[in-house]
């Protein structure tokens, strides 16, 4: 099972955006947050075959291919995972890394998706659960997301408290730049 579920708003000419993943149980959930407040979330189940270790890249990757599919570009990622902007740097590159125990068909796509961005698409780390606006807002959409599938916690309310959340959070970004 897999939920898709986006803001209303467009993310508009060339973007910053934040991506990031969480696991919980069985759950994940990967969000995307633009410094307009525009907003993307999949919500999926764990699959059985992905070690816990890689479930947090695998929530990490998703996300940025859900910007990648949203997104029309230009736009510069931030992303807390160092191994997904090594990972996403080479594909820019035209490396083609593989991407651990992958059976997904979504990420099995997802480097040459980003070869093919290559113009519109930069990527750079940003330390996680640091207090930057726009990187702790995606951490709370994926949270939402993960914990929303746990909880049984309708899509509806999901996609209120997705909104506000980036609402506040790219508010807090805008004031700060």
């Amino acid at each position: 099972m897999s939920v898709r579920i986006r803001s209303e708003r467009e993310p508009g000419a060339l973007r910053v955006l934040a991506t990031d993943g969480s696991v919980r149980g069985r759950a994940i959930g990967s969000a995307w947050l633009s410094d307009v407040g525009a907003w993307g979330l999949v919500i999926r189940q764990h699959p059985s075959y992905l070690s816990i270790k890689h479930g947090a890249l695998h929530a990490e990757l998703l996300a940025v291919s859900l910007v990648i599919e949203q997104v029309p570009g230009p736009f510069h990622i931030l992303c807390d995972s160092q191994s997904v902007v090594e990972m996403v740097t080479a594909w820019r590159k035209g490396v083609m890394k593989p991407i651990p125990e992958c059976n997904s068909g979504t990420l099995e796509k997802l480097p040459v998706a980003v070869s093919r961005r290559v113009e519109a698409l930069t990527i750079g780390w940003v330390r996680g659960h640091d207090r930057h606006p726009l990187n702790e807002g995606a951490d709370a959409i994926a949270r939402l997301g993960s914990r929303s599938m746990a909880d049984g916690m309708k899509r509806l309310e999901v996609r209120r408290r997705a909104e506000g959340l980036a609402v506040a959070f790219a508010r807090e970004f805008q004031e700060a730049s």
